[in-house]
């Protein structure tokens, strides 16, 4: 009877959708879509002597209200760091808001942008210029979004940089993450585990 417990636990969790991925992360997750685009007129300004990129979410107003834009970033462009991942706690204020609304099922827009500052003064951006305001959709991340997943990191390139002019060509931003577990699967998981915990018990 015990065997047969322990046969059921494993079938049970062997029913679970197992997703065949290429990965580079420890945790598994999975490239999803990305934006880019080539930034040359955005990127060459005779001020400012810090590069950083950002992206910018307009939502969908509510109920005819505006709601505010939600901001992730800005983060430094420079030699050592022209790539590189971006994770929740490079801006722990805006990525939870940031996620939900890449997430949310609704088509809204999403665009890239550069910043300038000069260092040693004010913390306040020199310079702003935004791209493109396409939809989410029209960037090819899915109908209408990124909906159904858990977005764990991004990563960032940024080529054509030049530390002498202080400006860099083109940005990509690639979403990383994974899928979120359908209630059925949940389920089977959790009676899998049962199954085995009661197994072990007795």
């Amino acid at each position: 009877m015990k065997q047969n417990r322990t046969k059921i636990g494993l079938m049970l969790l062997a029913l679970i959708p197992i997703l065949e991925i290429t990965a580079n992360s420890a945790s598994g997750a999975v490239a999803l879509g990305h934006i880019a685009d080539n930034i040359s007129g955005l990127g060459r300004r005779p001020y400012g002597d810090v590069l950083q990129a950002y992206l910018r979410i307009h939502p969908l107003p509510v109920n005819g209200i505006p709601v505010d834009s939600i901001l992730l970033g800005p983060f430094p462009i420079t030699d050592g760091n022209v790539n590189r991942e971006i994770w929740p706690s490079d801006d722990p204020d805006d990525w939870t808001a940031f996620m939900q609304h890449l997430t949310n099922g609704f088509n809204e827009s999403l665009y890239l942008g550069h910043a300038t500052y000069t260092s040693g003064g004010p913390s306040a951006n020199v310079g702003r210029f935004e791209g493109p305001h396409p939809t989410m959709a029209s960037w090819g991340l899915g109908e209408p979004d990124l909906s159904g997943f858990t977005i764990e990191f991004i990563r960032l390139e940024a080529t054509g940089y030049s530390a002498v002019g202080k400006h860099y060509s083109y940005q990509r931003w690639e979403f990383w993450g994974s899928p979120v577990p359908e209630p059925a699967t949940l389920s089977l998981l959790a009676l899998g585990g049962l199954v085995l915990i009661k197994r072990k018990r007795n």
